[in-house]
């Protein structure tokens, strides 16, 4: 199966990042394709989104649990990724009392 490549990579986000990484901050990286692609999707952030030798800093990553087909068709045909990333935020929210919300800003690629 073929592969369909855009590039998202905001210029300065390996600085910005790392700037904020450096503050104490955790990163938590979210994406709404299928969790059979995250192989491909780990070595993307580990290796690929490079500037001037800096890369971005560790975090884990979530990712839909639907399928291929399931999670192409709402990030490609709906242009809905953003209704999963309000789930997968929200249950991360869920395992924190309500007192100590753990997410403080999102900066995503559209």
């Amino acid at each position: 199966m073929g592969q369909l490549k855009t590039n998202y990579i905001h210029k300065g986000v390996c600085l910005l990042y790392n700037e904020i990484y450096k503050r104490n901050y955790k990163f938590l990286y979210m994406t709404a394709r299928a969790i059979g692609q995250y192989s491909q999707t780990r070595r993307f952030l580990e290796k690929e989104v490079e500037e001037n030798g800096m890369r971005l800093p560790p975090g884990p990553l979530l990712m839909s649990p639907d399928g291929y087909l399931k999670s192409f068709t709402r990030e490609v045909i709906e242009k809905a990724p953003d209704q999963l990333k309000i789930k997968l935020l929200a249950s991360v929210n869920e395992i924190f009392p309500n007192t100590k919300r753990p997410i403080v800003a999102g900066f995503g690629n559209r």
